[in-house]
């Protein structure tokens, strides 16, 4: 399965783009949605969103506060120095697909949202909690490997 995320341009207030879900690179769309990510600031990490490229997905469970355990997926790309949990060769670790509404509750992860805005001068991007969850469904039914490819519209960074 392939995910495509194309960004559309990175400022002080986050990098919004957009993410499709591919049975194959020229299928038709499984998923197709908007996500919202904190700004390019040179893969600085917790403040920075990870580097344009190729990534593998690794099943991730994380607890949200007093909650129930969430499943979800972590990006996993070693050339890029991106790894699922910390390692002495991170860069960057932790980078997952989770709900948030503000590009500034993200700590370098991405964000799944049913459109953006902005709402006090930072990305907003409404309904993100049902976002992923209709991406996890679309991911969780094929078991094939996964690959998040992430590029810039325009200009590369």
């Amino acid at each position: 399965m392939h995910i495509d995320h194309l960004r559309y341009g990175s400022d002080d207030d986050g990098t919004p783009g957009r993410i499709r879900v591919h049975q194959s690179i020229q299928a038709n769309d499984l998923f197709d949605s908007f996500a919202i990510e904190r700004p390019w600031l040179l893969n600085q990490r917790h403040v920075s969103c990870v580097p344009a490229g190729v990534y593998t997905l690794d099943d991730h469970t994380y607890k949200q506060g007093t909650k129930q355990e969430l499943e979800t997926w972590a990006l996993v790309n070693r050339e890029l120095g991106v790894y699922h949990y910390p390692s002495p060769r991170a860069s960057r670790d932790l980078i997952l697909l989770h709900p948030a509404n503000r590009s500034d509750q993200l700590q370098g992860c991405i964000a799944p949202v049913a459109h953006i805005t902005k709402k006090d001068g930072k990305l907003f991007g409404p309904s993100s909690g049902p976002t992923l969850s209709r991406f996890l469904n679309v991911i969780n039914l094929n078991q094939a490997e996964h690959t998040y490819e992430i590029r810039w519209a325009g200009a590369q960074r």
